[in-house]
């Protein structure tokens, strides 16, 4: 009886995956962006970027995608992201002038 209620637990645990921090997130979603638009999305430097880009923030291709995810099911939320994309790349325009 142990043995299960332990299992349970531990599988609750597992299944609740955190999201990356929405700081962070605005970075590699940007960063992502920027690859694409200068690269092939399918070509093998995207892929190799790709990974760059999850090695530079400390995260894995699934939590990235499980951020993504979460906020596309959050349209509030994906808003108010998406600002801070568009403020940060305007800020990132402007230091590079």
């Amino acid at each position: 009886m142990l043995l299960i209620f332990v299992t349970i637990i531990s599988f609750l645990g597992c299944s609740k995956e955190k999201k990356i921090n929405e700081d962070t997130f605005v970075l590699i979603y940007t960063d992502m962006v920027i690859a694409q638009d200068s690269m092939s999305a399918g070509s093998t430097g995207f892929e190799i970027e790709k990974k760059n880009i999850y090695s530079r923030y400390n995260v894995n291709k699934e939590l990235y995608i499980h951020t993504l995810d979460y906020y596309k099911k959050n349209p509030e939320e994906w808003k108010k992201l998406f600002d801070k994309i568009i403020s940060y790349l305007k800020e990132k325009g402007k230091s590079s002038i």
